[in-house]
């Protein structure tokens, strides 16, 4: 199982990128958002299929798109 510090040395692995806080949990940007852990146990991570998920999720009142993933570290 990852741990919050496994996934922090991977992030910050990665050219580029730098750690700061979104909404009180740490997280990891490479210009926008990479990657968060949304709360104990849970990692969310930007992925080459965020967009495909985005266009199904598209409501059709609003237009607007919405994701989420949610990965558990466990």
């Amino acid at each position: 199982m990852a741990t919050a510090m496994d996934v922090r040395r991977m992030c910050l692995a990665l050219p580029g990128v730098s750690e700061r806080s979104s909404w009180g949990q740490p997280a990891w940007f490479a210009k926008t958002l990479m990657a968060r852990i949304w709360e104990e146990g849970v990692l969310t991570v930007k992925t080459d299929e965020r967009e495909a998920l985005r266009a199904r999720n598209r409501t059709p009142t609003s237009g607007r798109r919405t994701t989420t993933v949610h990965r558990s570290l466990c």
